[in-house]
């Protein structure tokens, strides 16, 4: 009896014993593994039961439409890897059934190049590893691929003839980030800037100059920033309406030897931080900058035919100079007269910035400057021979610095100045020389003030 008992016990320990084994068998095939991520705040040991430990995905050399993932992974395990590498979707936690990559297993430090990524788009990445287990993820990581550069051209580009500004469009190109040069040199000669019809943006100076046949800047309606823009003798250049879209510059604007008769074109312009030069030109009126209020530095120079400078009304703002020069036809200079008060310094930083009126023999007087009430910096009125009057000046009540008014053969009163010198506030050096008549600080203040 007893020995049938321990038969008995022994059987149902073998089939207790066969049951727990049967089970052992159905363990899951897919296991997650936690990786070694600095990030995660735990800095702890990642040592863990699983079989092969993944550290999360360092991602690199991301452009538009690529990045390089790099991993590591260690394992305990007797059981061989099977394959390793990455999986990644534009959704979290991606698996091995979105897109993947592997790699060699024979590195336990691995990269990999993904790639027909979409610009401007954010991935989810893992890496992933595989035994007869079943298979182990890291921890998800992201990332976002950067900006398409489709029709981007990086850095400078020089296009020297007509083949290549033919090229340009062939290439496709919306973007230049560096200087963009339109200059010939060779034949065929440049004349027709049509095929830059895509172009919107160029990073640095757009340099177009000497294109002897070029007449308009048809082909640059979509332009819209510049870093900076030259258009530098094209003398058969007659309108630059094109620039309709253009609304930043970045630093100078510089017209200079053309035929152009008006500013049309700039209309979008509102700020030129840097030299806005007006050159040379054949227009009479500044028509087409109506809407500027801020420029670093002001030239209009040797425009032959200018007599208005009217739309530099909405003009307030200037940090550096105005230079009004060799402008035979110019009357006044209304169009300064929203400027109240001017505290300017030299473009280099080092010492004051100035005001030049000089060589425009058709200006009788200062009209412009009848709102201008404080003044740093060095006002020079020269060499104007029509000039008869100064009396706009009235409204001045500080003027720091330096005050020349040279060789303007007519002019014979400079009483408008005597409020501001014997208040104590008119500048530190008053030249007169040349004139009809010469007052020092001195007769000004003692009531000797014109001829």
């Amino acid at each position: 009896m007893i020995f049938s008992r321990f038969v008995l016990f022994i059987l149902l320990s073998l089939f207790i014993f066969n049951s727990c084994s049967s089970d052992n068998d159905t363990a899951p095939i897919e296991n997650s593994v936690p990786a070694d991520n600095s990030d995660s705040g735990d800095d702890s040991d990642p040592t863990d039961t699983s079989e092969i430990i993944l550290t999360n995905a360092t991602v690199q050399e991301i452009t538009d439409i690529s990045a390089t993932l790099i991993s590591s992974y260690s394992t305990s395990s007797e059981l061989p890897v099977q394959s390793i590498g990455f999986c990644w979707s534009t959704n979290p936690s991606p698996t091995i059934d979105d897109n993947t990559i592997e790699v060699s297993i024979d590195d336990t430090n691995f990269s990999a190049t993904i790639s027909n990524l979409q610009p401007s788009t954010t991935y989810y990445v893992r890496t992933f590893a595989t035994n007869s287990s079943g298979i182990y993820y890291s921890n998800d990581g992201s990332f976002e691929t950067d900006p398409s550069t489709e029709g981007v051209f990086e850095g400078d580009l020089i296009l020297s003839n007509q083949n290549d500004v033919d090229a340009f469009f062939d290439m496709g190109y919306e973007i230049v980030t560096g200087d963009l040069t339109i200059e010939t040199t060779s034949t065929p000669i440049i004349s027709d800037l049509t095929p830059l019809e895509k172009l919107t943006v160029v990073g640095g100076r757009l340099y177009i100059s000497n294109n002897a046949n070029l007449v308009d800047l048809s082909g640059l309606e979509q332009l819209i920033e510049v870093g900076s823009f030259v258009v530098f003798d094209n003398h058969d250049l007659t309108g630059i309406s094109s620039l309709s879209q253009l609304n930043t510059i970045g630093d100078d604007l510089r017209i200079i030897g053309t035929a152009i008769e008006s500013l049309n074109g700039l209309e979008n312009v509102t700020n030129v931080p840097g030299a806005f030069v007006v050159k040379d030109t054949q227009i009479t009126t500044l028509q087409g900058i109506e809407n500027l209020t801020e420029v670093g530095e002001l030239y209009i120079v040797a425009n032959s035919q200018l007599q208005h400078i009217d739309a530099l009304s909405s003009l307030n703002s200037i940090y550096n100079l105005i230079q009004i020069y060799d402008n035979p036809s110019l009357e006044n200079l209304a169009g300064l007269n929203n400027l109240t008060v001017l505290d300017l310094t030299d473009p280099s930083g080092d010492g004051p910035g100035y005001i030049i009126i000089s060589l425009n023999p058709s200006l009788t007087d200062l009209q412009g400057l009848e709102n201008l009430t404080e003044f740093n910096g060095v006002l020079t009125i020269r060499d104007n021979y029509s000039l008869n009057s100064i009396k706009q000046l009235a409204s001045l009540t500080r003027l720091k610095d330096f005050l020349y008014i040279n060789n303007n053969t007519k002019l014979e009163d400079f009483c408008v100045l005597t409020p501001l010198f014997l208040s104590g506030n008119g500048p530190d050096v008053f030249s007169t020389v040349g004139n009809a008549y010469n007052p020092t600080k001195q007769d000004i203040i003692d009531g000797n003030c014109s001829f």
